[in-house]
């Protein structure tokens, strides 16, 4: 991984974060989380003729954002392991760096606490991420033994036969390697922070990906008034799309960024079950 100074938003909070109980003090009463949800998808995996496994996707934890999230990620994560997954992904973005508000989780308590999945584990580093401080968030999960995935791919194994997890780096921060995406034979699962980056994979690939919040704040009838940048429009800022022949899945996440405040795009934990490619 190449050596980058750490960097902080101009709004953000000042790195190191050294408050492991993540206080909100005066915030409290006005940062509390809303009720999070499972939403599931179901896709062929092109290449794969194993049976159907599963992936438990987390993006945008933004731990800290709200009052007492280090209890409310341990509930989430219990619910996760109740699932039993083949595997979880993370989409980056594990840093509160709201400039107000308190929770300054540092991202060793961060890591330490997704330890308690027994699934195999891996992350990308998402714009926030990048902003508390590249190594300092990179170093921290896989001292915890989480892969990040920063422009570089592994095998996960699924009863004996492998699936590729590619992680790309931050579309907006980091110098995504889309070369990496179809550079091997056989199945592929792309993860990445952004979903901007489908623009440049593949046809055939599958792209899990966060950093927009769903929009965050909506209001019914009305399409999303705001996201973060990206190079997706904003009618994709959420959900199952097809963009050619190739699949993108945009969770929600479940932090906020900016103000800890969602209206009408609860926070969600994403499953994706994948089954065997049809016979063509």
């Amino acid at each position: 991984m190449a050596r980058r100074p750490v960097q902080r938003s101009a709004w953000g909070a000042r790195a190191p974060f050294a408050d492991p109980t993540g206080a909100k003090g005066f915030w409290a009463p006005f940062s509390r989380a809303p009720a999070h949800r499972h939403v599931r998808y179901r896709l062929p995996l092109p290449g794969w003729h194993g049976r159907d496994f599963s992936v438990a996707f987390l993006s945008d934890l933004h731990l800290g954002s709200h009052t007492a999230d280090l209890a409310r990620l341990a509930a989430i994560l219990a619910e996760v392991e109740a699932s039993r997954p083949d595997m979880v992904l993370l989409g980056g973005d594990h840093m509160n760096m709201m400039a107000f508000g308190g929770g300054r989780i540092p991202p060793e308590t961060i890591a330490g606490a997704l330890k308690v999945l027994s699934a195999p584990m891996a992350t990308v580093l998402g714009n926030h991420d990048w902003e508390y401080g590249l190594e300092a968030v990179a170093g921290a999960f896989e001292a915890a033994g989480i892969a990040v995935l920063e422009n570089r791919a592994l095998t996960i194994s699924i009863d004996g036969l492998g699936v590729r997890i590619v992680g790309l780096a931050d579309d907006i921060h980091g110098d995504p390697q889309a070369a990496l995406v179809g550079a091997e034979p056989g199945p592929e699962i792309v993860v990445s922070h952004d979903p901007g980056v489908i623009v440049d994979l593949p046809d055939g690939c599958i792209l899990l990906a966060g950093h927009v919040h769903a929009g965050q704040i909506r209001i019914p009838g009305l399409p999303v008034l705001h996201m973060p940048a990206s190079r997706i429009p904003r009618a994709m800022a959420h959900g199952h799309h097809r963009i050619g022949r190739r699949h993108l899945i945009v969770s929600a996440g479940l932090g906020c960024s900016g103000l800890p405040l969602r209206l009408f795009a609860p926070p969600e934990v994403v499953t994706v079950v994948f089954a065997a490619e049809s016979p063509a």
